[in-house]
């Protein structure tokens, strides 16, 4: 309500101006009647910024001054046993330094003039009604449009865009985990370190037969001979070539020049002599 800085409300005065505030009081539940009033107009004090003072006849020895949370200008008052609603109203624009900030809400015609005779401004409780109601809907425009602002920053500044928290736990669940324990780690050790071992015995099972070349030392001229004595006779004998390696090779395959091979190739080349005889001039 602009222009005002406090409104005053006659409590049970208007609550019986509306039918479900009314039906409430009626059924012998006050305090129900009392909240639903304090949640109607709610949103006119959080809206209009004005302090909100609802008075009701009470019956104890002193005033009390209730409030519903830790916010002050938004206040129920029970006048004591001796004093009337309207009376603590009248009392309250009286002694008001500025009576004109005041609007005093009530359907008691004397309480409205009493109120006016003091400066103060008076309201019928549906004009009330419709403000509240009002400042209900505005209240939930303007927190809608702050949601969606923010919302906006939040796409706009985070990294996932339009994956939410829910989502993005679900898309990781769902992907194979890039994180592999120790025990994994020790066994691709174990199986790459058994692998290398095969193929650097198989490599050197194919030197020896002269199907690779081997590796030359490094900082050391090369020389003429291979690496392997048998392998230069294995590989690169006419014979060796002609036959896929022959009786040598298929000998010499394993890697190892054992006894038992030398004879056999000292036997080899002394039948090969005595076959081509021309060979010795």
């Amino acid at each position: 309500m602009a222009g005002f800085r406090h409104i005053v409300v006659d409590g049970y005065n208007v609550i019986h101006a509306d039918r479900s505030l009314k039906a409430l009081l009626e059924g012998g539940d006050q305090e129900a009647a009392r909240a639903a009033l304090r949640e109607l107009l709610a949103p006119l004090h959080d809206l209009g910024g004005a302090s909100l003072t609802i008075v009701y006849d009470g019956s104890g020895a002193e005033i009390s001054i209730v409030r519903d949370s830790a916010c002050k200008t938004f206040a129920e008052v029970f006048t004591p046993s001796h004093m009337t609603a309207d009376e603590f109203i009248e009392r309250l624009c009286a002694v008001a330094k500025k009576s004109s900030d005041i609007a005093v809400v009530s359907r008691d015609n004397l309480l409205r003039l009493t109120s006016e005779s003091f400066g103060a401004v008076s309201i019928a409780p549906d004009a009330l009604f419709d403000m509240a109601g009002m400042s209900a809907r505005r209240v939930s425009d303007l927190a809608h449009a702050n949601n969606s602002r923010s919302e906006g920053e939040w796409r706009r500044s985070n990294p996932f865009l339009e994956l939410d928290l829910l989502a993005a736990d679900i898309a990781s669940a769902a992907e194979p985990s890039p994180l592999i324990s120790k025990k994994l780690k020790k066994r691709l050790a174990r199986i790459s370190g058994h692998m290398g071992g095969k193929r650097k015995e198989n490599m050197e099972c194919r030197q020896i037969a002269g199907l690779e070349k081997c590796p030359r030392p490094k900082g050391k001229a090369r020389g003429k001979e291979s690496c392997h004595a048998s392998g230069k006779l294995a590989g690169k004998s006419e014979n060796g070539r002609k036959n896929g390696g022959g009786f040598l090779g298929r000998r010499l395959f394993g890697g190892k020049a054992s006894a038992k091979s030398l004879a056999d190739l000292k036997d080899f080349f002394s039948s090969r002599s005595q076959v081509n005889p021309k060979n010795k001039d």
